[in-house]
């Protein structure tokens, strides 16, 4: 309950930006100053002053002066907080249900333990206890053990054995779509049990009390015989969610459609197609039962190579998501023209080919499919949010047009996680699971986010959070190093269970639900270099082109230029000042290459290392992209694949890779293909816009390419960004909030360096503090600079900096030590990493520059906000007076209306909360503010309990009691 009040009080800010707010006091020994970047500076620090040389743009295109200051895309910034431990039962949880109780206000979860074969039930606020009830699903049967739900229960059935594997959780109910197995020889003596299809059953919260089991429906094997008997099935996305009719509560009528999703890695074939369903579920209010209308099948194939991922509801149609792999991965519509009356096929219309083609039946063209795996409710009734399956996006929203034959439009929603190391093909994301409860009243979502290279390891998977439906951010890394199945919104805690936890080791985490700013547009930081792309002074154009026939190439406008969309007309917007050019390709054009890009000229050859290629991509046809890029000297080929499916939004690609075997003197030539890796040609059309080609260097801000006949490698300098700070005393503090953009450097490019600097707190030269991250060893490094030398080296761990990151360091300076706190990518299971330095700096600090000491090396970063105060004002420890695991510092600088009388202590917690006169803050306190719950009659005097002095008495006046416990 303990973020409740930030709710109320964090309203004003998310409607629109947040602010800094002066601190008043009587100078630098007691003032809090800070800065907040948004599109422009505002709080009580002086400006920070921008030196760069060139002119560039914004993301959106936007010119920007040669010094100006250049913003980031807007996106959402979290309060971070800490993951706690509550449970350290041994469990391997393989699948999770969590939603409301029937009085839609009450969390309800359950988790299918695969050690035990049990289903674990919480019916309230708190999992860290034991589980409300457990059903034991290990049924016996004549020596032989299967799984079912319904072992022990008046309906368990002689042949027939359910175990849940995919649902979701309707008020009170509890909807499981398992894997049926039947007992294929149906002698007692002689058990084989086979899996045979898909089945819906509910767990129903009765009216009297108590719970019940029902079968709602029995699907039909696949086929209608025994073509699919035996083959393993259904993953969590098969039935993620349900959709509301409407929005609003309570909630009456949803729809719920379902797959019946085969992969069974131990046959030679494992994908065989699948199957499509769809049912109501309604109740006449939300005191009544639900009750389930006819499971209708849509639709089944039997394919090898395909399976049937997830499938979503809007007014306009049920979209199905089907893979796998190029050749196989298609979206099917299926459009309905009275919902009243769904069950009559006769109402139904399928539409092929409404993302992708018709699986089997290329027709007049192929096109390629986006690849998505789960499927929850997007933003409004028409739109869906879908994971990615091997996207370079992690999660997209699909809108349903009004005319299925204008297809689906994908929008991504989170960007590139994780960067490509040299030589790697496999920058492709999974976000098959994600969490939101209660769509039809809420839009808060978590997801789950993680890279499918085993090289990368599960430290990189990300839990991501959006309170809208749209705006997501990261919000946590996974607290253990095991992979974790799922994130859960339960009540207000974000909850993560855990595969194979052993004994003594945690199986369940828990953290506060983390508040969210409206979107923000942090100052952007970028490093300089070479730009080896050149183009002809003539005509704007890169030089050295090769067009595969059947393709073409279109010039659009040259760098820095300006021109019209060339389909809808509008403003191009292209965030690069590189030239760009219309792409496109019939089916059948042979051949892979669609374009080449020559770099010309005496000095045309990149040295030895890591090559950067960077480029923009914009779809505006209906299909996705599979894009080859390719470094090459004519001979040896390094390469990236990048998987696209937005539409009309541009997307920046970064392709690193080893030039280290290139041919000594080459010319070298980028190559943007379309990847045929399965042997099938498809159509395309997009737009790119390529960048900039860098050596051995952090990929740059916008730059234009070199303008002549001649490369000579001109090198342009690194964005210098520098924050003045006051006056300040020998005791003080300083904290950042950063974050690594989403085209940036992180660790997995840590071939082109180790070392990732963010900012110098600097005095002068002989006395600073400068601040990097290993990105090998996944720490914070604090290199304390004494008479122009470095004294010492403050490590702080459990720092992996991962793409899109917040990053938090909180620098407290005492007479004789450095201590220093981080946060990066969010929670970790063991809360602020903290490191100590022995050593102080002589000279105090002056400002805070973005890079390394001399702005030598800079890194691309966004800053979002920066406090300056003496320890008597920040404080030099972490404090969390409202017990929300969140630090005050932090909060404040988020929401600064929380301290409104600026002096560093959240409000909450300066309140009188003892209401007994008693001398301290406890249940007594409590049992005091009951006595007076309630409206106020003459507010404030006559409402002692009113302690907010919002005219009532209710749970915000509780939860400062508990914020001023003592």
């Amino acid at each position: 309950m303990a973020r409740i009040d930030r709710i109320f009080w964090s309203l004003a800010v998310a409607v629109g930006s947040v602010v800094g707010v002066a601190r008043a006091g009587d100078g630098p020994d007691d003032s809090l100053l800070t800065a907040t970047f948004d599109g422009g500076q505002t709080g009580d620090l002086a400006p920070a002053q921008v030196t760069r040389g060139y002119a560039t743009i914004d993301p959106t295109g936007a010119a920007v002066t040669a010094d100006g200051a250049r913003y980031e895309s807007a996106r959402v910034v979290a309060s971070l907080g800490a993951w706690e431990a509550v449970s350290t039962d041994s469990r391997s949880v393989i699948s999770t249900w969590c939603g409301f109780d029937r009085d839609d206000a009450t969390p309800v979860l359950a988790m299918f333990d695969s050690f035990s074969s049990t289903m674990e039930f919480w019916i309230g606020d708190d999992v860290a206890g034991p589980a409300t009830f457990t059903i034991d699903m290990r049924r016996n049967d004549a020596g032989t053990t299967v799984r079912d739900a319904l072992n022990g229960d008046p309906l368990q059935l002689p042949h027939h054995a359910y175990e849940p594997k995919a649902g979701t959780v309707l008020p009170g109910t509890f909807v499981f779509l398992c894997e049926r197995k039947h007992d294929v020889n149906e002698d007692p003596g002689n058990r084989d049990w086979q899996a045979e299809g898909v089945s819906l059953l509910t767990y129903r919260h009765l009216l009297g009390g108590g719970w019940q089991w029902s079968i709602e429906y029995d699907g039909p094997p696949l086929g209608g015989d025994a073509t699919a008997l035996g083959w393993k099935r259904l993953r969590a996305a098969a039935l993620q969610s349900y959709y509301p009719r409407e929005l609003g509560s309570p909630l009456l009528s949803a729809f719920i459609p379902f797959v019946d999703y085969i992969n069974d890695s131990d046959k030679p074939e494992p994908k065989k197609g699948g199957q499509l369903f769809i049912v109501e579920a309604t109740r006449a209010s939300a005191a009544a039962e639900w009750s389930f209308g006819p499971t209708v099948p849509l639709y089944e194939s039997i394919r090898d190579g395909e399976h049937f991922h997830s499938a979503g509801w809007t007014p306009r149609g049920v979209v199905l998501g089907i893979g796998d792999g190029q050749a196989n991965s298609e979206v099917k519509l299926f459009t309905c023209s009275d919902w009243d009356a769904y069950d009559d096929l006769g109402n139904w219309t399928r539409h092929d080919g409404f993302h992708g083609v018709a699986a089997g039946d290329p027709g007049p063209e192929l096109r390629i499919a986006n690849q998505f795996w789960g499927c929850i409710p997007g933003h409004d009734l028409n739109t869906l949010i879908v994971g990615a399956d091997l996207l370079s996006g992690s999660h997209l929203e699909i809108t349903v047009p009004v005319d299925p034959a204008d297809g689906a439009t994908f929008t991504r929603l989170h960007g590139q996680e994780i960067g490509t190391g040299a030589n790697s093909n496999l920058d492709f994301l999974i976000g098959e699971w994600m969490h939101r409860p209660a769509p039809e009243r809420s839009t808060a979502v978590v997801a789950r986010v993680y890279h499918q290279a085993p090289s990368f390891g599960a430290k990189h998977s990300r839990i991501l959070f959006s309170d809208d439906a749209r705006n997501f951010t990261t919000i946590a890394r996974v607290p253990t190093p095991t992979k974790s199945p799922v994130a859960l919104l339960y009540g207000d805690s974000v909850v993560v269970p855990y595969f194979n936890s052993f004994p003594g080791s945690v199986s369940i985490h828990r953290m506060t639900r983390p508040v969210l700013t409206a979107p923000r547009c942090g100052l952007a930081v970028g490093p300089g270099g070479t730009n080896h792309l050149w183009v002809s002074s003539a005509s704007g154009q890169l030089t050295g082109f090769a067009s595969t026939p059947g393709a073409t190439r279109t010039f659009i406008q040259p760098g820095g230029g300006s021109a019209n969309h060339p389909v809808t007309g509008a403003p191009l917007n292209a965030p690069t000042l590189g030239p760009v050019y219309r792409l496109q390709r019939a089916e059948d054009a042979p051949g892979t290459t669609v374009l080449d890009v020559e770099i010309a000229g005496p000095t045309a050859s990149l040295p030895p290392g890591t090559a950067s290629v960077s480029f923009w991509v914009n779809i505006i046809g209906p299909e996705g992209v599979w894009l080859t890029a390719e470094l090459t000297d004519g001979s040896t080929v390094a390469e990236g694949i990048f998987k696209l499916a937005e539409r009309d939004q541009w997307v920046r690609c970064v392709l690193s890779v080893d030039t280290s075997d290139f041919v000594a003197g080459y010319v070298p030539r980028l190559r943007l293909g379309i990847a045929d890796n399965e042997a099938e040609n498809y159509a395309c059309d997009f737009l790119v816009a390529v960048e900039a080609m860098h050596a051995n260097e952090y990929p740059g801000y916008p730059i234009a390419p070199i303008n002549g006949g001649v490369n000579d490698g001109s090198a342009y300098s690194a964005e210098h960004v520098a924050q003045p700070l006051p006056a300040l005393g020998p005791e003080h503090t300083i904290e950042l909030s950063m974050r690594l953009p989403a085209t940036g450097f992180d660790e997995s490019m840590r071939n082109l360096a180790r070392y990732l600097p963010l900012a110098t707190i600097w005095g002068d030269a002989d006395e600073h503090l400068r601040l990097e991250a290993d990105l090998l060893l996944g720490t914070l490094l604090g290199h304390v600079t004494n008479g122009g030398v470095v004294t010492e080296t403050i490590s702080v761990p459990r720092f992996v900096v991962k793409r899109l990151d917040q990053v938090w360091i909180r620098a407290a300076f005492t007479g004789s030590a450095v201590n220093l706190y981080a946060l990066c990518g969010g929670s970790t299971a063991e809360g602020i990493a903290v490191g100590t330095a022995g050593a102080a700096l002589a000279t105090t600090p002056t400002e805070v520059r973005f890079g390394d000491a001399s702005f030598g090396t800079v890194a691309p970063l966004e800053i979002l906000s920066i406090a300056v105060a003496p320890n008597s004002a920040l404080g030099g420890e972490i404090t969390d007076c409202d017990h929300d695991g969140v630090a005050d510092s932090q909060q404040i600088l988020l929401f600064p209306e929380l301290d409104l009388d600026g002096n560093g202590i959240l409000d909450i917690c300066e309140v009188d909360a003892d209401l007994n006169d008693d001398g301290t803050v406890n249940f007594g306190d409590i049992i005091a503010l009951i006595a007076l719950w309630g409206d106020c009659v003459d507010p404030p005097t006559g409402c002692p309990g009113d302690l907010d002095e919002n005219g009532n008495v209710g749970f915000s006046d509780l939860l400062i009691i508990i914020a001023n416990w003592s």
